[in-house]
């Protein structure tokens, strides 16, 4: 159904934008169809967009949610990669929460994420730090 928006904006001549896509973007993390989201993910980049950071967090967070924390890591490194805005320390939280809850051994690249920030002084390294403790005792 929201796909559908897209096309009558196009039929209107209406263009979408990071925004428009946000929107949707959240709106199908709300439901949890990680799909829909990754699908309109992937339209918006086709159209020459970036997604917004608000995008880029929900789509991340709920793929952890949904028990897929691979996909969780690898579109937060992604994303890092190939922006110069760096997601919220909970983001990162709920990608070690994930996986610590679906007990996926590889979380080594998280913690390095983590170490990073503690041994460059970011901001972001002492919020995290508070929440990695609380997920290694989830794990155990």
């Amino acid at each position: 159904m929201l796909l559908k928006i897209l096309e009558t904006m196009r039929e209107y001549g209406i263009h979408a934008n990071e925004i428009t896509y946000e929107i949707l973007v959240l709106r199908y993390t709300e439901m949890q169809q990680l799909e829909l989201a990754l699908q309109t993910l992937h339209q918006l980049t086709a159209d020459g967009f970036q997604p917004t950071l608000k995008t880029a967090q929900a789509i991340i967070t709920t793929a952890g949610m949904v028990g897929l924390p691979r996909l969780a890591l690898d579109l937060a490194e992604s994303f890092e990669d190939i922006s110069v805005r760096t997601l919220e320390p909970s983001v990162w939280v709920d990608c070690l929460l994930a996986c610590a809850e679906t007990l996926w051994v590889s979380c080594e690249a998280i913690y390095a994420v983590l170490a990073s920030d503690i041994r460059s002084g970011r901001r972001r390294c002492a919020d995290m730090a508070q929440g990695c403790s609380s997920a290694q005792r989830h794990s155990r």
